[in-house]
This record gives C-alpha cells, sequence and structure tokens, in this order.
C-alpha cells in the first residue's frame, strides 16, 4: 500500500493505493522497502469480499468497505 496510510477508515481506505506483488522477489522489495505499508494480503481480502458477497449479493461498495474494516479491526468475517 502507498499513499495514504489511514486503513482504518472508509474515506482512509478509498484514499489509499494498493500493490499486488507478482512475484516472492517483489513481495520481499515491498516489505522491505519503507515507501511501502503492508496490510492485508491478497487472499484474505478476496476471502473477505467472497464471504460477504455470499450473504449479501446485492452489496454496495460501502458494505464491503465495512466487511474489510470489519475483518481488519476484529480478525473476523462480518455476517
Amino acid at each position: 500500500m502507498t499513499g495514504n496510510s489511514d486503513t482504518d477508515t472508509p474515506a482512509g481506505l478509498q484514499s489509499c493505493s494498493f500493490l499486488l506483488p507478482d512475484t516472492e522477489e517483489d513481495e520481499l522489495f515491498i516489505e522491505d522497502n519503507s515507501d511501502y505499508n503492508s496490510w492485508l494480503e491478497a487472499p484474505t481480502f478476496s476471502d473477505i469480499i467472497e464471504n460477504y458477497t455470499s450473504k449479501h449479493p446485492n452489496a454496495s461498495e460501502a458494505d464491503l468497505i465495512r466487511a474489510v474494516l470489519h475483518y481488519w479491526e476484529k480478525d473476523d468475517f462480518l455476517d
């Protein structure tokens, strides 16, 4: 993640830029570089979205952000 480091609010998440490393080398570079902050791993993020949309197929972007923030804060899926 680059730019704004506010990952605790909906507005903060919407203003962040996220990077998905293509290789393990890219991942190590990002982890070792102070210009980047780590956040959720991509598979975890996908699981959060899939879990929520399976129960709420018409979920809005705001709903998905709320589900992600819930997981980030509580390490648990939002029902």
